[in-house]
């Protein structure tokens, strides 16, 4: 499997260089149809299309947190769309569980503020 234009030593939280979009999506399709459980490529992924196809974001968030339950994030991709699309109640089910999830993490953590504040309790 050819991964070469990933690179897990980037700073940011996308692994991979503007000028290496197309092909990296395509590697990070190409490992999630391989894989299909894997968090990583699925993370990308969504990290991605939240910048460019909202709903392609929200559906693959829905269909990871089914795969794979455990994982906070997937929640709190979901929790920042529906804070996006101004759906406050859904948007706090979501971060709660994103929050119960993650026992903490500060990596999860720090995001839901942003929720919280779009979304008052």
């Amino acid at each position: 499997m050819d991964l070469s234009s990933i690179h897990l030593n980037l700073p940011d939280f996308q692994k991979f260089n503007p000028e290496d979009e197309k092909t990296a999506i395509e590697q990070l399709e190409n490992l999630k149809r391989f894989e299909n459980k894997n968090a990583f490529a699925r993370e990308q992924l969504i990290f991605y299309y939240l910048q460019k196809d909202i709903s392609k974001a929200q559906q693959l968030a829905i269909e990871s947190r089914s795969l794979i339950p455990k994982n906070p994030h997937f929640s709190l991709y979901l929790a920042q769309i529906a804070v996006d699309n101004k759906q406050c109640s859904q948007a706090k089910e979501y971060a709660k569980e994103a929050k119960d999830k993650s026992f903490g993490n500060f990596s999860i953590e720090l995001p839901l503020q942003k929720v919280y504040q779009k979304c008052p309790t």
